[in-house]
């Protein structure tokens, strides 16, 4: 898969977590993108449209999300803190396209 196919579905898969904040599903198509996802058997382009759940969401991620409120549960505890003791909390990070 082209890089330019790569950072598009990484930029889609972000667009769609952030739908399903404010939504219970979500819609996503590569149609109108320039997205180049390869040909089909038949030689005609491949697009995609899919609609996606949160439910399906946290299927997908929540064992890696339960990893990371662990991983800061240690570091807390590991500092002697609770997470009372936090005034503010700096995200760092996030998407990398």
């Amino acid at each position: 898969m082209e890089e330019k196919s790569l950072n598009g579905c990484t930029k889609g898969s972000e667009e769609m977590r952030i739908a399903l904040s404010f939504a219970d599903s979500a819609d996503y198509s590569t149609y109108d993108r320039n997205l180049n996802l390869g040909q089909d058997d038949n030689g005609e382009e491949i697009d995609l449209e899919i609609t996606i759940t949160k439910d399906q969401l946290i299927d997908a991620v929540g064992e890696q999300y339960k990893k990371a409120v662990g991983i800061c549960k240690k570091l807390l505890e590991r500092n002697g803190l609770a997470g009372k003791d936090l005034s503010s909390l700096i995200l760092v990070g996030g998407p990398t396209y």
